[in-house]
């Protein structure tokens, strides 16, 4: 048989297949095709556009022939909008295309390449499709014959793990069930908006590749993990695993993102776990609560420079994160900041018992844009505001509006235009750039390219020494920290017991259209206001820190020495 007709042949069956799995495959995909969880809806695509390598994935989970790193919200306690809108017919047309890989059915072009990057297949002499001589085709046939040898015990789970298994181009995108006792040293570490976190120790890995000597996977070997637990998850419904799951394989290319390894399940509650790798630093809150006294500006612009490029990557695949906080940025022990929880709008389980038909938000309230308070839609631009105050925050040290109730008064006086405090230290540029990100009006927010490349720019500037304005800006500030007379000492604050800051349901009524007109308003005498909304800070000894606790601690030698700071900046001629 000729090449050509081996070609032809291959294509027929594979259509077959696709054909006879569309049914099946509707049992449990959610209806809306059209609206992928995570997916910027204010995105378009033209007809003409190359469906890129996340549709297709995100349409090869949905085939029901087809058989990694961690967060939690508070790990420490516990623009402009782009988006897509892809047809059905566009994603079965691009499954085709991604079927063809798994049957080598590749341009001459294509074949050279993937021969020239990745060497051809010990065993079918073909172009590896990945690093450590990954082929797509023979290894997806040794997941297959293991079907029958593991069940999750969740047919959804079942299916999410096989088509990740039988579509992984790479051994980043493998997911596998993995029995509980496969873990050691299990301990906890935090708890969040709707999972607990555990550290843990995997005696087996995760796969690297196929041994064809041994006839088995090659695994990583003995590595330390999180657990992530997610509560009540017996009832983990399709959209859940839509949420977390595929939206993270659709980003495994990035190192910027989390990576997940596969799920297990809790014994002594029946709850799901997902297998993450473990970033040893914690999140940012943890990183800045132990070491903001440490920091100048080189290190906070380093942070913010691997976050935004982290979320530029995110918006540039036609995504939207939906719940951008500090809880949700990680760092590893080598200090990558990784990025985790995309896609989560909403609590991953619905109960029989409980129906809301109603629209509600669900995240951390400080971080939340002035029109997703008002009309519940998240764009990449409602992102680029929650990395606004998550800029203030890593300069500042202290979390957004920690001495206020987290309630609908604040989530008013969002709407009306207030903003976390400013530190006085902070370079002008950078200042103006947290007020750009965080501006009323959507549109006149930057993408998260240009931040990406401004900030990124600004730390390269310090880290060259180059005599530019920002360099400049950011020496004087630093100066007025080392030159102090002022000894630093941690600033210990107690957070108001309603400022909460892992993700939540937030059901907010009546809350004032945002507009630029709102920000010289005062809010209205109407709302009710709790003379206990408010809350000093006080310092004194704290030692035996909880890590559901909300009281942190935190060095910042700039809140008592702000005269000082003005004379310096004065004698210097410094423009502020």
């Amino acid at each position: 048989m000729s090449d050509t007709q081996v070609i032809e042949q291959t294509n027929v069956i594979t259509t077959v297949q696709l054909k006879e799995t569309e049914v099946e495959e509707e049992t449990f995909v959610e209806e809306k095709s059209e609206k992928l969880v995570g997916i910027d809806p204010e995105r378009t695509t033209s007809k003409n556009e190359t469906t890129t390598g996340l549709t297709h994935n995100e349409e090869v989970l949905t085939n029901d022939e087809q058989d990694h790193r961690y967060d939690d919200d508070n790990f420490v306690e516990g623009g402009n909008s782009e988006a897509v809108s892809i047809s059905s017919s566009k994603l079965r047309a691009s499954t085709v295309q991604f079927s063809n890989n798994n049957t080598n059915v590749v341009s001459s072009s294509t074949r050279e390449d993937l021969l020239e990057k990745f060497g051809e297949c010990a065993e079918c002499k073909r172009p590896n499709t990945g690093d450590d001589n990954w082929c797509q085709s023979c290894n997806s046939e040794h997941f297959r014959s293991q079907f029958d040898k593991w069940r999750s015990g969740n047919e959804n789970i079942d299916k999410i793990i096989r088509n990740a298994q039988l579509s992984a181009k790479n051994s980043k995108y493998v997911l596998e069930w993995i029995p509980y006792n496969k873990f050691k040293n299990v301990d906890y570490v935090a708890k969040g908006g709707y999972g607990t976190i555990y550290s843990a120790k995997w005696s087996d890995g995760h796969i690297l590749g196929w041994d064809k000597k041994l006839n088995r996977w090659k695994r990583y070997g003995t590595d330390l993990v999180a657990l992530k637990r997610i509560h009540n998850s017996q009832f983990v419904t399709m959209e859940f695993l839509d949420q977390i799951v595929k939206t993270h394989l659709q980003l495994h290319d990035s190192n910027m993102i989390i990576q997940y390894y596969g799920m297990t399940r809790y014994p002594e509650t029946d709850d799901y776990m997902i297998v993450m790798e473990y970033a040893i630093q914690g999140s940012v809150r943890s990183y800045l609560n132990g070491r903001f006294n440490t920091m100048d500006w080189y290190g906070k612009l380093n942070i913010l420079s691997s976050i935004v490029q982290g979320l530029e990557y995110i918006h540039s695949s036609g995504y939207v994160h939906y719940n951008f906080h500090v809880g949700n940025v990680l760092r590893t022990g080598t200090g990558e900041t990784l990025i985790t929880d995309i896609g989560i709008k909403k609590p991953t389980i619905k109960f029989t018992s409980v129906l809301r038909d109603k629209e509600e938000i669900y995240g951390v309230l400080p971080y939340l844009a002035p029109e997703v308070l008002y009309s519940k839609r998240f764009t990449s631009a409602s992102d680029i505001y929650s990395f606004g105050v998550m800029m203030n925050e890593i300069i500042s040290g202290l979390p957004p509006f920690n001495s206020v109730a987290h309630d609908d008064h604040l989530a008013a006086e969002i709407c009306f235009g207030k903003r976390p405090e400013i530190p006085m230290h902070t370079p002008k540029l950078l200042e103006d750039l947290i007020k750009r990100c965080w501006d009323m009006n959507p549109s006149s927010r930057p993408s998260a390219k240009e931040l990406k490349d401004l900030i990124t720019q600004w730390w390269n500037d310090i880290q060259n020494d180059k005599e530019t304005e920002i360099h400049a800006q950011c020496k004087a500030s630093d100066e007025v920290s080392r030159n102090s007379t002022f000894t630093p000492t941690p600033l210990l604050y107690v957070s108001h017991p309603e400022a909460v800051y892992h993700s939540r349901l937030l059901e907010f009524n009546d809350l004032p259209k945002p507009n630029k007109a709102n920000r010289r308003s005062k809010l209205p005498s109407s709302l009710p206001y709790s003379e206990s909304r408010q809350i000093d800070s006080v310092a004194s000894e704290y030692q035996d820190e909880d890590p559901s606790d909300e009281t942190v601690s935190c060095i910042c030698p700039f809140n008592n020495i702000a005269n000082w700071i003005n004379s310096f900046y004065k004698k210097h001629k410094i423009k502020k």
